[in-house]
């Protein structure tokens, strides 16, 4: 990376560092707004509040409503928000793009891993493959319906080599080995000893960021891996400690009786 690109991103982190405090609020405000995904309630709410915030710092802020989307209704309107600011100096424009919808993953996650448990100890690689073959149906007609043939025919004829890396990333890496491994592990332990692993996924993911992309490693970042780490470390060896702690307890309880 050239010396001036990676001072101009360490002046860009510095900027954050000192905005924290307002980017926390930022979050929490946001994180007020239930923008869950179907039905698409509190979008307009939220989009308004960002609107107000872009145009309190000068911002120009139009409001677009998704209309004929399959998505969009009176009752939960599909409203964008678009803010932008003018520089009067020549050169391209630089996009920022967001969303403001969440969707609820953690019951699909929940009943993912009670099929699991229940499948038993199954040959994992035929059980991703065929769970996988049973996805295709469900998910080809919801995006029939929500985005129609034409735009999935113009993404497959748009479709360069990074996007099918990223689907071969998704299906090789993701779900045969991400899957099947989280399944095979399921299958031999308690899901209260396999489930807290999942916590190491933000501390690979930073870590990747770092190798690859560069991005710092301040205290904070450092600070928040090592407490997962110390986490899961509690997790998997607390039961072992509570177990030889028990025992000393006890054979110090033997030695007083004996002495006495």
């Amino acid at each position: 990376m050239p010396s001036d690109v990676a001072a101009e991103i360490e002046r860009l982190f510095r900027r954050i560092d000192a905005r924290r405090d307002d980017l926390v609020r930022l979050t929490q405000d946001l994180i007020r707004y239930p923008t869950i995904n179907p039905p698409g309630d509190a979008y307009e709410a939220c989009a308004r509040f960002l609107g107000a915030r872009l145009d309190a710092r000068g911002a120009k802020v139009d409001y677009v409503r998704g209309e004929g989307e399959p998505d969009d209704t009176d009752l939960h309107p599909r409203l964008n928000v678009i803010g932008r600011f003018e520089s009067g100096l020549p050169g391209p424009c630089i996009h920022f793009n967001g969303h403001i919808d969440v969707v609820e993953a953690g019951l699909g996650w929940t009943l993912g891993n009670l099929a699991s448990r229940a499948a038993g100890p199954v040959n994992v690689l035929a059980y991703i493959a065929w769970s996988s073959l049973f996805a295709v149906p469900p998910l080809l007609a919801l995006s029939l319906w929500l985005e129609g043939w034409p735009r999935i025919a113009a993404g497959l004829v748009e479709a360069d080599w990074l996007t099918w890396g990223a689907v071969l990333w998704q299906s090789v890496g993701n779900t045969v080995f991400g899957y099947g491994a989280w399944a095979w592990l399921l299958n031999r332990y308690a899901a209260a000893t396999v489930s807290p692993f999942a916590l190491g996924v933000p501390v690979f993911g930073m870590g990747a960021a770092a190798l690859v992309l560069g991005e710092p490693m301040p205290g904070w970042k450092l600070l928040a891996t090592a407490l997962v780490l110390a986490g899961l470390a509690l997790n998997l060896l607390w039961p072992r400690l509570a177990q030889a702690w028990r025992r000393r307890l006890g054979d110090g309880g033997s030695a007083t009786e004996n002495s006495s």
